[in-house]
């Protein structure tokens, strides 16, 4: 019989930076259990542990739903498995263009 094989990604596009949390220097990681699919599709994704910014954990959420992977064998078969993924936002090298208008309308109280 194959031996099994683990869960492998193919395909995983880093998520959105929120604009909002880049421009007041948010940082942090998001750890997801992800729930594979014998078809390779995330079939669930729920936050283990936040980053402590909400808005970062569901950028990394919903990034993550769209990730491809190979599934896990069994005998030969793909079967369901799941993995826990980190996913770490960095403050990007240049701040999104729009950072002073996010600032000023945070100043303003809005």
């Amino acid at each position: 019989t194959p031996a099994p094989t683990p869960v492998a990604a193919i395909s995983t596009p880093p998520p959105a930076y929120p604009a909002e949390v880049a421009c007041t220097g948010g940082e942090g990681t998001s750890v997801l259990k992800v729930s594979i699919g014998p078809a390779g599709i995330p079939e669930q994704v729920v936050v283990l542990t936040s980053s402590g910014i909400p808005a970062l954990d569901q950028a990394a959420q919903a990034a993550v739903e769209g990730w491809k992977f190979r599934a896990a064998t069994r005998n030969g078969q793909p079967v369901s498995a799941s993995i826990q993924v980190p996913v770490t936002f960095r403050l990007p090298a240049e701040l999104p263009n729009d950072c002073y208008l996010v600032q000023e309308r945070l100043r303003r109280g809005g």
